[in-house]
């Protein structure tokens, strides 16, 4: 009788060793393992190495201890702005930006709109300037504000801004 209890033993765990088996090893041959080419995907390629004109300076003594602090490299002074604008809020209809724009223009604005892509939808933006000086948008600002009713924003001017 124990010597029949051990072989039941013995069998049930060489099946059970034969199954796992089967379950790690049957799929590789069944199964064409080459790469997906939809799944594959290619590096791209690294930016352009920053040029030394526009890196900040950091003094021998820094490079010495390296005393490189992040905040250092994030206070490093940026160009100025040549030209500033008036950002209104956005709108998902274009059409009530195209009447903002229209009713700032009549007013004495200079008023454009621009459309960008959110996460979500396509949305319109509105913008009232540019001008050199900041503190005459700010100026403006204030008058759209209390006239009109607007959130504002006075930010750099970029034209070449596509979003």
């Amino acid at each position: 009788m124990i010597v029949a209890t051990q072989f039941r033993r013995s069998s049930f765990v060489a099946i059970t060793v034969v199954v796992a088996l089967l379950v790690i090893f049957v799929p590789l041959f069944v199964k064409d393992y080459r790469a997906d080419p939809l799944q594959s995907f290619i590096m791209p390629n690294l930016p352009a190495q920053p040029s030394p004109e526009l890196l900040p300076m950091v003094s021998s003594h820094h490079r010495m201890h390296g005393m490189h602090s992040m905040q250092s490299l994030l206070n490093f002074p940026l160009p100025p702005a040549k030209a500033w604008v008036i950002e209104l809020p956005d709108f998902k209809n274009p059409a009530d930006a195209k009447a903002l724009v229209l009713s700032l223009q009549l007013k004495g604005f200079k008023a454009y709109s621009r459309q960008f892509n959110s996460l979500t939808q396509v949305l319109t933006r509105v913008f009232v300037g540019p001008e050199i000086k900041p503190e005459q948008m700010k100026l403006v600002a204030e008058r759209l504000n209390t006239e009109m009713h607007l959130d504002t924003k006075v930010v750099p001017f970029d034209p070449l801004l596509i979003q």
